[in-house]
């Protein structure tokens, strides 16, 4: 099929307009990128949060296959071309889920975040909206800082009166 010039050259004018427009705007960020590093303003700069894997696996010579056959474990769906775009995330917006990135710590070697709670273990309900007026009330009453201190007074004090004999020591 031939492509008429009429055709043709209104794609390539439409492509460089958007061309010479995606440039314009690289630059204005480029000089205020430049212009917040003078001023030592951090706005807009993105903080890393989370472990870079491109970089713990390059530091460790792990290569992406077995990473990848780590995830798979537990997401059937997860291959090595899903984890370059992870490991790339800024290019393409995709991220691990917490526990695939638990999974891929592991298969890479770095240790997990240890849990520093004094207090581990969770417990909790829902509440209507009156009896939670009522709970924070009674706590306010009874001259409770927050209200983890009160329900852990009120849980030591339903063990006890259904025969709970270990006491543990509080803090």
């Amino acid at each position: 099929m031939t492509v008429k010039r009429s055709e043709y050259l209104p794609g390539v004018y439409i492509y460089a307009r958007l061309q010479r427009k995606r440039e314009s705007e690289e630059s204005e960020t480029a000089m205020r990128a430049r212009a917040r590093g003078r001023r030592g303003d951090t706005r807009g700069q993105r903080k890393e949060r989370h472990m870079n894997l491109k970089r713990e696996m390059a530091r460790r010579g792990v290569e992406l296959a077995p990473v990848a056959k780590a995830i798979r474990y537990e997401y059937p769906g997860f291959d090595i071309y899903l984890l370059s775009k992870v490991c790339n995330e800024n290019r393409y917006g995709v991220r691990l889920l917490a526990r695939a990135r638990e999974l891929a710590c592991a298969a890479i070697g770095v240790p997990g975040r240890p849990d520093r709670r004094r207090l581990p273990c969770r417990v909790y309900c829902r509440l209507s909206r009156t009896q939670y007026a009522r709970l924070q009330t009674a706590q306010r009453d009874q001259g409770y800082a927050t209200m983890q201190d009160a329900l852990a007074d009120i849980i030591d004090a339903w063990l006890l009166a259904h025969g709970d004999t270990q006491e543990e020591a509080r803090a």
